[in-house]
């Protein structure tokens, strides 16, 4: 079983799409990503469980998921879950809401020259 607040990837400070899809299944429909596996001990299922919502809301209701002792905006891993980029400058939720992540309602920032 995978932590994934304490493990680090090899030779790298960043998730890669390989090890995303892995690790969280990302849910187009609602925009939230859960755990693909869950954490056992000696037998016993221990929170959280395969299935569970991961992350946690800040102040300002940005949800962030911490992988591989990275925090990230939940909306930023969307896109590169569905794009296998990161966004390069920054991201906009279409509708206001911070804490709707489905990729329809997503948009890249585009910088003007």
């Amino acid at each position: 079983m995978i932590n994934i607040s304490r493990a680090r990837p090899d030779q790298s400070s960043e998730v890669n799409e390989k090890l995303l899809l892995r690790v969280l299944k990302y849910h187009p429909d609602t925009g939230r990503f859960t755990l693909r596996y869950g954490y056992r001990m000696g037998g016993v299922q221990l929170s959280p469980k395969a299935g569970d919502r991961v992350g946690k809301e800040d102040e300002m209701g940005i949800r962030h998921i911490r992988l591989f002792a990275i925090r990230y905006p939940e909306h930023t891993l969307a896109w590169f879950y569905a794009h296998g980029a990161w966004p390069r400058n920054g991201l906009r939720h279409l509708d206001g809401d911070l804490s709707n992540n489905r990729i329809e309602n997503l948009e890249e920032i585009i910088k003007q020259k």
